[in-house]
């Protein structure tokens, strides 16, 4: 079970259109990196975790697991791994969402031999401080662009319904939850900035640092 737990996981912040699929797509390509598509765990479960119960509780953990795979099992994007709840539960360190969300990750990172996952979970940044107290060795990527540039891709993303007003809205507010989190983390070492426009006109030095 030890051998299956990934290493250090990488968790991205940044708002939608923000570039988020192609630095995933980037990190993919890494032979030590694995970047699925995003489930949106993060962001499903954080809010409900209450409502399992405790989850040293076996029914709990058997709940938790279900809801996981079946998120999985409905996602657009594809995962190598067939991953089941017993699968899960086999491979948790601990019986905690954490536990179950890394052996999640795991089975995916042993599917595609790699040591190490990169996870883009759109909105997740208002559940970052969270996820850091859940991942005690996690590490994050913060990237950001230009919100005039933002909003013209949502604009022209039919997935995402709304006017400039909104669009920039959402970007004002992740902002600014990002940026607590980015001066919470910083001294630490564990948060990295990554500006958007640098990654399009630098990208061999940026993906370096």
């Amino acid at each position: 079970i030890d051998s299956l737990i990934p290493e250090v996981p990488v968790f991205l912040l940044a708002s939608e259109r923000s570039g988020s699929n192609l630095i995933r797509v980037i990190m993919d390509r890494h032979s030590a990196f694995c970047a699925p598509s995003p489930p949106h765990l993060l962001r499903t479960f954080m809010p409900l975790l209450s409502q399992y119960g405790p989850t040293g509780i076996e029914t709990n953990q058997q709940r938790l697991a279900a809801d996981i795979c079946d998120i999985l099992n409905r996602q657009l994007g594809e995962w190598k791994a067939d991953i089941t709840p017993q699968l899960i539960l086999q491979n948790a360190g601990n019986p905690t969402f954490a536990g179950l969300f890394s052996a999640a990750y795991a089975l995916e990172a042993a599917a595609r031999s790699k040591k190490r996952c990169f996870i883009k979970d759109n909105g997740c940044i208002p559940f970052a401080l969270e996820t850091q107290a859940c991942f005690p060795d996690a590490r994050f990527v913060y990237l950001v662009r230009d919100a005039r540039d933002t909003v013209v891709s949502w604009l022209r993303s039919s997935s995402h319904p709304g006017g400039v007003r909104q669009a920039a809205k959402m970007w004002k507010r992740e902002q600014q939850q990002a940026l607590r989190v980015y001066s919470i983390l910083h001294e630490t070492g564990r948060i990295h900035l990554l500006h958007y426009e640098d990654l399009i006109t630098e990208p061999e030095a940026v993906l370096k640092d």
